[in-house]
């Protein structure tokens, strides 16, 4: 439960990073464009007033202009506050006449020029040019070219402390959101940890009582041979009973598996003799199926995991592939190591429906169609257990249709 906790957390911080991230964006995008929009909307008007700001007296009530709804407020100051220069060039980029620097005291006449060369030669006829907007008008009629440019400092000053605001407000109420939540992530979940341990409890506490009226079963079947002899209906007793212990067995080892707070004996291991030693064990069964094993293992293969563990996931995986291989199939396993880990690759051909949704093998007791039947011995249950023990490791198992059957591919860190 601490880890679905964490999970929790962790989705909650990213979804409140990006809500108010995508906010932020917003905002700082709508303002970003209104700015833009006013500077273009200065910029055209110096441009209908042949490179001048107009003084006006009372704009307001003027309704013969039609300006951009996005323009500043304009009024009987708005002359003395926008701050611009103009400058003409020849076509042959040489001067017409002296910069026009009677609104801007930041600029001479060398900057303003150096600046007028660099943006013409701009494909765009409106930009930025560092803290500047600039308009590029073109005089067909003299070949002469008009720059105009507006100090957008201030505007752009506020817009970039705005982003840093905004950057920080996201910071702030992202860690705030994610704090209040961490704190009470305990008590909304508590009832799911709850009926989580009654769930185990119950699978814990039904499997011992199972196991008694089970072995008396066997043990009256047994007495049944003992006196009257075997028969097809005492040996099929006997065969139900070891099966419905083996289950239970696997039911108890999955719960135990599934306790969150289980603390796990790790040592150094070698991979190569526990997969030598697991496939050796399941010689016999192999051999009756007249399949052919393949091994591609290191001499030795160290980490430092659970040896319990990882016995415990080869003897699944490799148990599963004997069980289900095809007759005078083949069966094909690796250890590959890389930086961090050790893969185990595990391939049998077997008899696949097509398509198959292999993930589906993990779930408990899911077998394939074609294989629900006693013959095989297996319950469903093998895979699910092989799965939580990749994962407890701290690595991952999946499956994949290939190669006429199927594989699987263990994933485990080389170390804790």
């Amino acid at each position: 439960m601490k880890n679905l906790q964490i999970k929790l957390v962790r989705t909650a911080f990213i979804s409140a990073a990006l809500v108010l991230s995508t906010i932020s964006i917003i905002f700082y995008s709508t303002l970003s464009f209104f700015y833009i929009a006013q500077a273009d909307g200065v910029t055209n008007l110096i441009a209908e007033n042949d490179g001048t700001f107009p003084i006006f007296k009372n704009y307001e009530n003027d309704t013969t202009r039609t300006y951009s709804p996005y323009s500043m407020h304009l009024n009987e100051e708005s002359t003395y506050r926008t701050r611009y220069f103009t400058v003409v060039l020849n076509e042959d980029l040489t001067l017409t006449e002296s910069p026009n620097l009677t609104h801007i005291a930041s600029v001479d006449a060398d900057d303003a020029y150096e600046m007028a060369k660099s943006v013409i030669k701009k494909k765009n006829t409106v930009g930025y040019w560092h803290s500047y907007r600039y308009r590029i008008l073109q005089n067909a009629e003299t070949d002469e070219t008009t720059i105009i440019f507006l100090d957008c400092r201030e505007n752009l000053f506020f817009l970039h402390g705005t982003m840093i605001s905004l950057l920080l407000i996201t910071l702030i109420f992202t860690l705030l959101i994610t704090l209040i939540f961490a704190l009470f992530s305990k008590k909304v979940l508590r009832p799911f940890a709850e009926n989580n341990k009654r769930q185990k409890q119950f699978i814990t506490d039904a499997s011992h009582e199972l196991k008694t009226p089970l072995s008396i079963i066997s043990s009256n079947a047994q007495v049944l041979e003992y006196k009257s002899g075997k028969s097809p209906w005492t040996e099929n007793i006997v065969t139900q009973c070891t099966r419905m212990g083996e289950l239970i067995n696997q039911l108890l080892a999955l719960s135990k598996l599934e306790e969150m707070d289980q603390q796990l004996l790790y040592e150094t291991v070698d991979l190569t003799q526990i997969a030598t030693t697991t496939l050796t064990a399941l010689s016999g069964v192999i051999e009756q199926k007249s399949a052919s094993v393949t091994t591609d293992f290191l001499e030795t293969c160290p980490i430092y995991t659970s040896k319990e563990h990882v016995t415990q996931l080869f003897s699944v995986l490799l148990e599963n592939a004997s069980k289900y291989v095809t007759e005078q199939g083949e069966i094909s396993s690796s250890l590959i190591v890389t930086r961090k880990n050790v893969i185990f690759k595990i391939h049998n051909t077997a008899d696949l429906p097509e398509p198959f949704d292999c993930e589906r093998l993990f779930d408990r007791f899911y077998r394939p169609d074609h294989s629900r039947t006693s013959q095989t011995g297996g319950h469903g249950i093998g895979l699910s257990i092989a799965k939580k023990i990749t994962t407890q490791l701290g690595g991952i198992l999946e499956a994949k249709q290939e190669n006429n059957g199927i594989t699987f591919t263990a994933t485990i860190p080389k170390n804790k």
